[in-house]
């Protein structure tokens, strides 16, 4: 997989603090952020928001699903009952949980 805007033939990557295990990943719009989010049987829905010029981590997900706004300003994570708008460093703008209601 190659991010938007990196050359394929150039060295791969590599990541600070890589991935646990598989899940859905996301590129930003414009190829300089990376969104993992994995279910973890151990640590339950984890994953990192990684620099791609850097391959360092800037922060730590929680989730199951990840993508992008399609102007690449807010990163969404989705677990099974909350959704978070995050910025592009990590820091949740905002969260919204979903309610049961009884019938």
């Amino acid at each position: 997989v190659v991010a938007p805007g990196r050359d394929a033939v150039a060295a791969p990557l590599r990541l600070d603090r890589p991935p646990f295990r598989g899940g859905p990943v996301a590129f930003s719009p414009d190829g300089k952020r990376l969104g993992w989010v994995s279910e973890d049987p151990d640590k339950g829905s984890t994953g990192r928001l990684y620099d791609l010029e850097t391959g360092r981590a800037v922060a730590d997900l929680k989730g199951t699903r990840v993508g992008w706004t399609p102007d690449g300003k807010v990163l969404v994570t989705a677990e099974e009952r909350a959704i978070r708008l995050r910025d592009n460093d990590g820091k949740v703008l905002e969260m919204i949980q979903a309610t049961r209601e009884s019938t």
